[in-house]
């Protein structure tokens, strides 16, 4: 029997050559051997480029409005960047533009040059990104030839470390916000030491309160695997919020309300119309109300 109104959290890795809408599509065939297709809504939170793997942390049904709060906070890289070699989009797929010396970059002057990295930056992200001029996207423009042109922004740059250092590669951790090019940032990087570096790996290790260890491996993705995660995250969903409204219960598989995910946040909403009282009361604007003061 088919299940109906089954909404929830399902973070999974991604493999290297998969898009993330690849992720999302391949899932959603999978959740239909098991939900009508019209019970099926799912998406992700947080793009990964076709060549990067790690933490990609998809939403089915009424929980897709929830991704925004369920993956606020850092995001955690660790990425391998390839030194004195530049390509058009900063990452081993593009083509090679340029080349620059890279013999003096030692991990010592890796150190030195780190800080000026770290904390709230302003960053110039790459014409390969999503982001969009005139309504277009940039990437789009820029595999027409098209020169793009996105003013720098700023980032928040949380904790960015050399790992290793055997030239021409040296490997980083970075935690940051979002909205940070992890591609842009080791490129400025490198221009900052006098050369040119693009990544040739790099794996999403944390997004928001989703670690590597807790996602769904490709191997694991099947109906049983991807119902179990929804219904445990929709089982953590509901005792959170009893704690937050204790005399509040909701039907197993009824559809979940918005609910921030935050108690501090709850108590700022208006207090609940009595549509049985009159209109001066109800209405805080009307005329008859300025007396009651």
């Amino acid at each position: 029997m088919a299940l109906r109104r089954l909404s929830g959290i399902i973070p999974v890795y991604k493999p290297s050559g998969w898009t993330s809408r690849d992720v999302v599509s391949k899932l959603t065939g999978v959740l239909c051997q098991v939900l009508p297709r019209s019970e099926v809504k799912l998406g992700h939170g947080g793009t990964l480029d076709p060549f990067a793997t790690g933490v990609l942390v998809l939403a089915q049904g009424s929980f897709t409005k929830l991704l925004g709060s369920y993956l606020a906070g850092e995001k955690e890289y660790v990425t391998r960047a390839q030194f004195g070699v530049e390509t058009d989009t900063l990452d081993i797929d593009g083509k090679e533009v340029g080349r620059m010396p890279f013999e003096h970059v030692t991990q010592e002057l890796i150190f030195g040059a780190l800080p000026k990295f770290r904390g709230e930056i302003m960053q110039t992200p790459p014409a390969y990104s999503a982001i969009r001029i005139d309504g277009k996207r940039a990437y789009k423009l820029a595999r027409k030839g098209k020169e793009v042109e996105i003013p720098a922004r700023p980032v928040t740059v949380k904790h960015f470390e050399c790992l290793s250092c055997n030239m021409p590669e040296a490997e980083f951790r970075i935690r940051c916000m979002g909205g940070t090019y992890v591609r842009s940032l080791v490129a400025d990087l490198a221009k900052e030491i006098g050369s040119a570096a693009h990544l040739v790996s790099l794996e999403r290790t944390a997004q928001g309160q989703f670690g590597v260890d807790e996602c769904l491996r490709e191997e694991d993705w099947t109906p049983e695997n991807l119902v179990a995660r929804l219904e445990q995250s929709q089982r953590k969903f509901h005792a959170e919020r009893a704690m937050i409204y204790p005399n509040k219960t909701y039907a197993p598989r009824e559809p979940l309300p918005w609910v921030p995910p935050y108690p501090n946040e709850v108590f700022d909403r208006p207090p609940p119309l009595d549509v049985g009282a009159p209109v001066s009361e109800r209405n805080p604007h009307h005329p008859g109300r300025a007396a009651a003061g």
